[in-house]
């Protein structure tokens, strides 16, 4: 191979990245809204619903999050689930990631204390995340989920537990729902390896 041909490669190369990190960073979440910055667009509370707002003053990045404000001291289920749900193939790998937070909701008492669940479902068939407790600084929980079928994923959010304070509150934010590799990626591979094919002949 010539000199000439190998630049032009690395050209096509350094051109196909750019491409792909123009397209990751931009594209990708099939979730809508999933840093609340359109305020509850897209989501839909359905347990103590009055409990669920959105906030500005606790937020992990961008201008919003979605909090829950408990109700004091007694057990509670508080849900809320993407409106609508998502659609999602079969056979494709989706990476499901979310930033917690949390404050005061933790009793002395270990069978009390509060944990999230995540729930998802398609066509009445159920994925779920294991339960966690929270943390009191922000952190990063994330999970692989491939379906059996194509169909609406609807995805819920589940808190349960017990609370003595008056303060407590659980925050969401950047919540992502991403098919691993994206489409766009693949179609930029694809086209990568026909043009490099194309220069070597």
């Amino acid at each position: 191979m010539s000199l000439k041909s190998k630049k032009s490669i690395l050209c096509i190369a350094v051109f196909l990245v750019f491409l792909m990190s123009c397209v990751s960073s931009t594209k990708g979440n099939i979730i809508p809204n999933g840093g609340f910055e359109q305020g509850t667009l897209g989501w839909a509370p359905y347990q103590y619903v009055s409990g669920w707002k959105i906030t500005s003053e606790n937020t992990h990045t961008g201008i919003n999050a979605y909090e829950f404000v408990f109700p004091g001291a007694s057990y509670y289920d508080a849900s809320m689930r993407v409106d609508g749900g998502v659609s999602v193939q079969a056979g494709v790998s989706y990476s499901f990631s979310f930033w917690i937070k949390e404050k005061d909701t933790h009793d002395t008492y270990e069978s009390a204390k509060t944990i999230l669940d995540l729930a998802i479902y398609v066509n009445g068939v159920g994925y779920y995340f294991d339960t966690w407790e929270p943390h009191s600084d922000w952190h990063k929980q994330s999970t692989m989920f491939v379906f059996q079928n194509d169909g609406v994923a609807d995805i819920t959010f589940q808190l349960h537990g017990y609370t003595t304070s008056n303060e407590a509150y659980f925050v969401l934010d950047d919540i992502n729902f991403v098919p691993i590799p994206e489409p766009a990626t693949m179609a930029l591979l694809g086209l990568g390896g026909l043009l490099i094919r194309k220069r070597k002949k």
